[in-house]
């Protein structure tokens, strides 16, 4: 319930995450978006994305939850919806107690950890430029365009490649790392693919 270390914490976290690059980057051209390289505005724009839909759905998932923040007030639960969003990235500090989040609520926080945050940056994860890639190139595909652009930018049919062959060894890795903890401890599944993807994200968080 303390707002000043979740704001301190939360924004050293999002500093940390978003990469040395792009941090740079608005220190040379302050805020001005337009200015930003592409990899900084794909990094900006997916971690704004990411932490307003994680803080939102984490609020009302778990609005009424008495073992999270159910028993809270409304500022602070917001304020620790906000810092689960944000410390899924990579930090591991948790301000609320993870096993007793919501299996929905569980289910959004892997998905976050196993993105995790930027290139050249403090966080783990496939990154956030590699699943705005996917996503990116989903989205083309729908529209049925034969290249693939992004703020009036063609990304080089390399970089899609790359980004699908992260993915997909990163997937069969946890996979992998579960099955075996599955086969050798009797542990609860969620529970074990939680600690999995922590570990693969160097999160820190754990059940």
């Amino acid at each position: 319930t303390n707002f000043f270390i979740l704001l301190v914490i939360g924004l050293l976290i999002v500093i940390g995450g978003i990469g040395f690059n792009v941090i740079l980057d608005v220190l040379h051209n302050g805020f001005d978006f337009k200015k930003y390289s592409l990899h900084s505005k794909i990094v900006l724009t997916t971690t704004v994305l990411m932490l307003s839909i994680t803080s939102v759905l984490i609020l009302a998932m778990e609005f009424l939850n008495p073992e999270t923040i159910g028993n809270l007030s409304l500022a602070d639960k917001i304020s620790n919806s906000i810092f689960q969003a944000v410390t899924l990235r990579t930090a591991g500090f948790a301000s609320i107690d993870q096993s007793k989040l919501l299996d929905s609520s569980s289910v959004l926080s892997i998905l976050n950890m196993f993105i995790g945050g930027s290139p050249a940056g403090t966080a783990g994860g496939i990154k956030t430029t590699t699943f705005a890639l996917l996503i990116i190139v989903a989205l083309s595909e729908i529209k049925g365009q034969e290249d693939v652009e992004v703020f009036n930018r063609r990304i080089r049919f390399s970089q899609v490649k790359k980004a699908l062959a992260i993915i997909t060894l990163s997937m069969v890795w946890v996979i992998f790392v579960t099955f075996a903890i599955l086969v050798i401890d009797k542990a609860k599944y969620l529970d074990v693919v939680y600690e999995v993807v922590s570990a693969f994200g160097t999160v820190g968080l754990t059940r």
